[in-house]
């Protein structure tokens, strides 16, 4: 956890990067409580610097309603997180706030795609497996706009995902008709309604406060980008 706080501060700060490992370990905490509930035995939260964290199961998740809702219970937490971020934002006006919510949300909305072993993935099994499909392309997109090396090598590694799904079509039908419809329905619409609201705030955020704090010298991230552009003549 240090190590990750250390890790976020070269590009954020201090003061951001401890509030972005706060706002990781909440919505891991969402995971250990769902965990708890459904009786499931994990593992504690293991930090990987500009990764997140990550929580080993050590048992197979009784079923695919218990599976997604393990993996949609980390993203409620974190946006809930970083919701009361941009309150507090919107009470105070103080930067920080907002910039801190639009990290949270655009983390939690990453883990959303659904792919793999990603939150997103696990929602998907309620869903549909073929979900991973238009979720492996919106990650190869996302590789090629950011283009830093964690997301492309999400990408070479969320690849046997997608090509086991078309090798085991029976297999996945199979654990389709073991999900209530009523499963379906509250946990899709859930589903729909957190990357609904994490777009908007993120583009809301992004758009509305963070651009124009990079102009007027309020943003705290990217701290050395700011020393070199005070550097420059």
């Amino acid at each position: 956890m240090l190590v990750s706080i250390a890790a976020y501060s070269w590009l954020f700060g201090w003061v951001l990067a401890i509030g972005i490992v706060l706002i990781l370990l909440i919505h891991e905490l969402g995971h250990v409580f769902m965990a708890l509930v459904l009786k499931i035995r994990i593992g504690y939260p293991i930090f990987y610097p500009g990764v997140g964290a990550i929580i080993d199961l050590h048992q197979i998740t009784p079923s695919p309603t218990d599976n997604a809702l393990l993996g949609i219970s980390g993203p409620i937490c974190g946006t809930i997180a970083s919701a009361t971020c941009w309150g507090i934002y919107a009470l105070t006006g103080v930067h920080y706030w907002a910039e801190l919510a639009f990290m949270g949300m655009m983390f939690n909305l990453f883990n959303l795609i659904p792919l793999g072993e990603m939150d997103g993935g696990r929602v998907s099994t309620v869903l549909s497996r073929w979900l991973c499909i238009p979720g492996y392309l919106l990650l190869g997109a996302l590789a090629w706009i950011v283009r830093t090396p964690i997301v492309l090598l999400s990408l070479i590694f969320m690849l046997p995902t997608v090509v086991e799904v078309f090798k085991n079509k029976r297999k996945l039908s199979t654990e389709d008709k073991r999900v209530l419809p009523s499963d379906r329905l509250i946990i899709g619409t859930g589903y729909l309604l957190l990357i609904c609201f994490l777009t908007f705030g993120s583009w809301f955020l992004l758009t509305k406060v963070i651009a124009p704090g990079f102009q007027d010298g309020r943003s705290h991230l990217f701290p050395h980008r700011h020393q070199m552009v005070k550097k420059a003549p």
